[in-house]
């Protein structure tokens, strides 16, 4: 019975073979974009929560800074550890080996160790590779469109800036993506002398900002009732900004919370809806089409469990292979497309959650089909060309 149902299956298939390619793949695709749905929160909540939760500052300060205002915080014995950055958009990063560039953030950091311990993006969120002195770390979304891996080396250029300075690392490592986006974090020591300059040509100040942004570590047991009075009394002036990472987490938490209860879950609720009514309505399409079929070879002797055991057999087949490619296209969304970013034990999640939903719509699939070969017997046929 079943490789009977197999041939009608595959002579189904030979007939027309792009037609169901194309009804697959637009299925696979919606259900693909379905189950995305019930994994993003879970994504979500590591590029945007994840990377504060593993960084060990307590403050950022945002301002213009010189070398004296951080030798100066360096000094105080409430402080543990700090990291100064100096902040640049749309950087030119070139691959040196294909010459391909792409404009990114850049982070240049006075110790690329505290950074990789201190920083937002830090050694947590390591894909490869580690944080190295006289290097550099990228983002996925950097690497994946620079080509390039651990070892490789990159020049980083002021070309957007009008300046022609240009500095060359080896990657040390690879991050995730994070709220931050595509993002490179260098050392700022060795080419210590061409950001200076750089600097000073971009400044409209006689006295340019060296540093725009600082990451400290407090020592723990150390209370501090007004923060920016403090700050302002060691490096001599107010034009400054802080925030504590903690305060940072929640605000970041509030935009999750959001996210995972509004905009995520009704589209996960219309998406199903969705699936569900193309699904049915594709199978009520096959059951139409193959009616005279049914018909015939009920006619002829087919008993009517044959019936069911095809249409049980071309369901659970289609429902299989849309399952399986869009597991494959929910993967590559994640890793690929979007996130850079696959959470921990997501096979698991996502392989549960596409059956889950595939069952449900097999269940209703079958119910409805079921009810319209009934339909098909040598008296239901006779009547209906009677008009009784």
């Amino acid at each position: 019975m079943f490789s009977l149902s197999f041939r009608l299956i595959w002579n189904d298939l030979r007939k027309n073979p792009r037609k169901y390619i194309m009804k697959l793949l637009i299925l696979s695709i919606l259900f693909s974009a379905t189950t995305v749905t019930f994994l993003m929160p879970e994504a979500y909540r590591f590029l945007r929560i994840g990377p504060f939760e593993g960084a060990q500052y307590d403050i950022s300060i945002s301002g213009p800074f010189n070398t004296r205002n951080l030798s100066a915080l360096t000094k105080q014995k409430e402080i543990d550890s700090l990291v100064g950055l100096s902040n640049w958009g749309g950087l030119r990063i070139m691959n040196i080996q294909n010459s391909r560039t792409v404009n990114s953030t850049t982070w240049f950091a006075d110790d690329m160790k505290k950074a990789g311990i201190l920083l937002p993006n830090n050694e947590t969120i390591l894909m490869k590779g580690s944080f190295q002195p006289d290097s550099a770390v990228v983002s996925a979304r950097v690497a994946d469109y620079l080509g390039i891996t651990v070892g490789d080396h990159i020049r980083i250029g002021w070309e957007n800036y009008e300046l022609n300075d240009g500095i060359e690392y080896v990657i040390s490592g690879i991050l995730y993506e994070s709220s931050y986006g595509a993002i490179v974090i260098a050392d700022y020591r060795p080419y210590k002398h061409v950001i200076y300059k750089a600097t000073e040509k971009v400044s409209s100040s006689n006295k340019p900002a060296y540093y725009t942004s600082i990451y400290i570590n407090l020592n723990n047991d150390v209370h501090i009732k007004n923060l920016d009075s403090w700050i302002s009394s060691i490096i001599g002036f107010t034009n400054f900004t802080t925030e504590w990472r903690t305060a940072r987490i929640n605000s970041e938490n509030e935009e999750f919370e959001r996210f995972a209860a509004g905009t995520i879950k009704n589209q996960r609720v219309n998406l199903l809806i969705i699936y569900m009514v193309i699904v049915l309505t594709l199978f009520i399409l096959i059951l139409r089409r193959d009616r005279k079929l049914y018909t015939i070879l009920y006619a002829c002797g087919v008993p009517i469990r044959f019936f069911y055991t095809h249409f049980f057999t071309k369901a659970f087949s289609i429902l299989c292979i849309v399952t399986a490619f869009s597991l494959w296209l929910a993967y590559l969304y994640f890793t690929k497309m979007h996130f850079y970013y696959f959470p921990g034990n997501s096979w698991l999640n996502l392989i549960g959650f596409a059956v889950l939903i595939d069952l449900i719509a097999l269940l209703l699939v079958l119910v409805m089909g079921f009810q319209y070969i009934r339909k098909y017997s040598i008296a239901y046929s006779l009547n209906r060309e009677e008009g009784l």
